[in-house]
């Protein structure tokens, strides 16, 4: 399985991170962010699933954390997002 793990393990871990999900974070349906995302991807030149992730962002007025570098550095100039 992961890293040599038993199948129960994962499955354990999963199921941890789904509570996490559940307790700890706000889950905005796509189908919101679409339009937004649409106008995004088209002035960016980026993706529709980056621009979704933009587009959460700026909905709840946060900077979008990263690791894509080639996200990042198309963004940076016009978007609040933090390379980490």
């Amino acid at each position: 399985m992961f890293f040599n793990d038993s199948k129960e393990i994962a499955l354990k871990a999963l199921r941890r991170g789904i509570d996490f999900i559940i307790r700890a974070c706000e889950v905005i349906s796509s189908e919101k962010l679409l339009e937004d995302a649409f106008e995004i991807a088209i002035a960016d030149k980026i993706t529709m699933y980056d621009s979704l992730f933009i587009a959460a962002s700026e909905r709840e007025k946060v900077p979008l954390l990263t690791t894509d570098g080639k996200l990042y550095e198309k963004v940076k100039s016009k978007r609040s997002v933090k390379l980490i």
